[in-house]
């Protein structure tokens, strides 16, 4: 599951916020988009510790790189016999760097927590470790109305 850390994004000095933008689908503010990506970041986390690639599907754009990186990342797990667990992702910050009509691009800090690759059995296979803070650029298109309807089209390292 996803932490969001909000004690820890309230006690850090932040510059003062760009001003909301708008989509066709409304208004788009880092508040709006922060719950936006902790559902879909909840959403591929259960993917990889239930190993259900059609998870997948509510996270990622249709065809989009992300989308066939995690479902032959996911493959590899589900045929080696193995599942994540305590895989969690923390978002420290997302920034509104550009808005359209069909989507939005962040600037988004996080933490990605140790998890271990467990058998069905329980039995762990390995532990991998954290990774520290990290700021990538996000690229989320709209797919249909609401917080579910935003969906990741394109993730780089910033």
């Amino acid at each position: 599951r996803t932490a969001v850390g909000a004690a820890d994004r309230e006690a850090r000095p932040r510059a003062p916020e760009p001003r909301p933008g708008r989509t066709a689908a409304g208004t788009v503010s880092a508040q709006s988009m922060l719950a936006v990506l902790a559902r879909l970041d909840d959403q591929r986390d259960g993917a990889f510790a239930a190993g259900d690639r059609a998870l997948l599907d509510q996270v990622y754009a249709a065809g989009s790189a992300p989308l066939v990186a995690d479902r032959a990342r996911l493959a590899a797990m589900v045929a080696a016999g193995v599942h994540a667990n305590g895989l969690a992702l923390t978002v420290r910050r997302v920034d509104v760097v550009a808005v359209s009509a069909t989507g939005v691009r962040l600037r988004v800090a996080d933490e990605l927590s140790s998890y271990a690759l467990v058998r069905r059995d329980g039995s762990t296979v390995q532990r991998r470790p954290a990774r520290p803070l990290t700021t990538w650029t996000i690229r989320l298109v709209r797919t249909g109305g609401g917080d579910d309807g935003w969906r990741i089209a394109a993730i780089a390292r910033a």
